[in-house]
């Protein structure tokens, strides 16, 4: 494999262990080894509220080719790539985790997959290391990609990526208008040529994750709402089917009443249709309301990230 004329590796703080100096240098060496003629990396740092900036204002002192960002407040995971991402200028990008679990020792061979003349390739665990509740969540918001969002590629979707930085460009006029946007739809709905090169996830340096059960609910409700109106289709199909259940409902009332002369009693059955239809219109205005919100923080120019500070 020839020399790749410039790498530009994109990694996200948060609460970052204190071995993110360890895995810097890793990264670091392994590019410099016969990879790459020139390269940077790009710490940005999420609005994290422990000391990870500090830390990696002396790991850009020791490092040349250390970019650092500081965003204002804390935009999540995806919001913080596209803030690296902006600023990153070289023709290929690489993306990772802070936490170690993404060895620098496989750039090589994600480099050697992208270079078949694939655009983005990640770069998908042979072993899952996540605990069995993210994985399970995991798992569920693919499938739900899939098959409710029609995107094929979501099975191969990691934060580990190679990605063609000429080819997103064209496809992106400004990485922070991107509100609650996920950069692996966007590069599967921009027809980019998507590829995966397995690898073994390292143990994490130290720590938990920093996503939980809600954070990732949420997560997935952005990516949805954000990418299809499916959603409120499938609440109009639940009204139009309330509407029949209660049509017949109510025939069967007026038929008993005529043909027997009594009304059929039923408390609990009263009950749990009320709580039934008042919970689908509350889950449809809910919709509704995400997709306003949306677009409202659209209409006045909300950004999904604001960079505070860039050494």
């Amino acid at each position: 494999m020839s020399l790749v004329p410039g790498i530009s590796v994109v990694i996200p703080c948060f609460k970052s262990p204190p071995a993110l100096t360890d895995l810097v240098q890793s990264i670091s060496s392994h590019l410099t080894n016969n990879l790459v003629v020139e390269f940077e990396i790009i710490l940005v740092v999420d609005g994290s509220p422990d000391d990870t900036w500090e830390r990696v204002k002396k790991i850009q002192k020791d490092l040349t080719q250390i970019k650092i960002l500081k965003l204002d407040k804390n935009y999540g995971q995806q919001a913080a790539t596209f803030a690296g991402i902006s600023v990153a200028k070289h023709k290929i990008l690489i993306t990772m985790d802070d936490d170690g679990q993404h060895p620098a020792d496989t750039i090589k061979a994600m480099i050697a997959k992208f270079e078949e003349g694939y655009q983005v390739v990640y770069g998908t665990p042979i072993v899952k290391s996540h605990g069995i509740n993210r994985r399970f969540l995991s798992f569920l918001l693919k499938k739900l990609m899939k098959h409710g969002l029609g995107i094929k590629n979501s099975a191969v979707f990691s934060a580990y990526r190679v990605i063609d930085k000429k080819t997103l460009d064209d496809k992106v006029s400004s990485y922070d208008d991107l509100i609650a946007g996920s950069l692996d739809t966007l590069m599967s709905r921009s027809g980019m040529r998507v590829a995966s090169q397995p690898i073994y996830m390292e143990t994490r340096l130290n720590g938990k994750s920093n996503y939980n059960f809600l954070k990732l609910m949420n997560y997935a409700l952005r990516i949805i709402v954000s990418n299809s109106i499916r959603p409120l289709r499938i609440a109009l199909v639940l009204g139009f089917f309330g509407l029949l259940i209660s049509f017949m409902g109510l025939a069967y009332l007026v038929l008993s009443l005529v043909f027997r002369d009594y009304l059929v009693p039923g408390y609990l059955s009263i009950e749990t249709s009320i709580l039934f239809f008042g919970s689908i219109q509350l889950i449809t205005i809910g919709l509704i309301g995400e997709y306003v919100g949306l677009l409202y923080l659209k209409s006045i120019g909300q950004k999904s990230f604001v960079i505070d500070e860039l050494i």
